[in-house]
């Protein structure tokens, strides 16, 4: 136990309080600014619909991400295997400790196909590097360091095309996996853009790529479920790099949690439908035990 880092220790206890800290001061900020409610009211049937869809877009999104993880180690991958670990590692993202989805995908594939932890482990940071550096360049996309942030994004993604970021994984593989990432992160624009249009705000194309970038950020310390509080947060904070007011923030990401909490039950229920935990041959939700970098800000795991 004295080995054990404290936050490892407490991640349950820790996740809770942070938790139930949001939800206090998530109901004094709208006590105090009710027209955050009337903003959210705004939000029409066909707004959770476009929100649903690009929910589910990222969905397949991740399929196509965990098929070419597993490429160098699985010649012929089954497509249908790998949607239904896509759709069940999405719920542990969510639910599990810490967003625990890529932690899942890589015990559930080392129980069935012998692939190495650490191997798969490799490949995942490969895909976080690349989220993570076109995140940052994202965030200062309206602002001068950009201007300084680029050159260093074109070098770090030369040597890692060529090297494989000194993993060993082919240019080719390498190459989609940065494709992938790029692709879910112009989905994340266009979904905050669609968000924050959806309860009466007016972003412009830079400030939702900024905003994006912020929102992505957050998963760096995805503690919460969803990363509830944890975004928020960090959108509040870089309010001087995307220019979106706090008001239009909380509004855009209630409507954002509410959809996204629908989008996972239809999820649940059709995995429940299909059997999926029967059909991946999981017991005791053992395979989710294992804890590598949290998914994607977006959700989708």
């Amino acid at each position: 136990m004295k080995n054990i880092p404290l936050i490892n220790r407490f991640k349950k206890e820790i996740s809770i309080a942070i938790l139930l800290l949001v939800a206090v001061l998530f109901i004094a900020y709208i006590t105090n600014n009710p027209s955050i409610i009337e903003s959210i009211k705004k939000a029409s049937l066909l707004s959770i619909f476009v929100i649903f869809i690009i929910y589910a877009i990222f969905l397949f999104a991740n399929y196509l991400l965990i098929k070419v993880s597993v490429l160098p180690f699985i010649k012929n991958p089954n497509n249908i295997e790998i949607f239904l670990v896509s759709m069940y590692s999405t719920l542990v993202n969510f639910f599990g400790p810490l967003q625990s989805g890529p932690g899942y995908r890589a015990a559930y594939f080392k129980t069935k196909h012998g692939i190495k932890i650490t191997k798969y482990a490799k490949i995942t940071l490969l895909y976080y590097i690349f989220f993570m550096a076109f995140s940052v360049l994202m965030l200062f996309i309206g602002s001068g360091y950009v201007l300084a942030l680029l050159p260093c994004i074109v070098v770090f993604g030369f040597v890692v095309y060529k090297k494989g970021f000194f993993m060993g994984f082919d240019s080719n593989i390498v190459s989609k996996i940065s494709l992938l990432a790029i692709t879910q992160l112009l989905l994340g624009v266009i979904l905050f853009f669609f968000e924050l249009y959806f309860i009466g705000a007016h972003p412009s194309l830079e400030s939702s790529i900024s905003y994006t970038g912020a929102a992505n950020l957050s998963v760096i310390v995805g503690i919460t479920p969803g990363a509830i509080g944890i975004r928020e947060a960090f959108l509040v904070l870089s309010q001087s790099l995307h220019n979106i007011p706090s008001d239009q923030i909380i509004a855009a990401n209630v409507l954002d949690r509410s959809v996204y909490f629908l989008f996972l039950i239809v999820l649940f229920l059709l995995s429940s439908g299909l059997h999926i935990k029967q059909k991946l041959g999981l017991k005791n939700g053992r395979s989710t035990q294992q804890q590598i970098p949290a998914d994607s800000p977006t959700k989708i795991s």
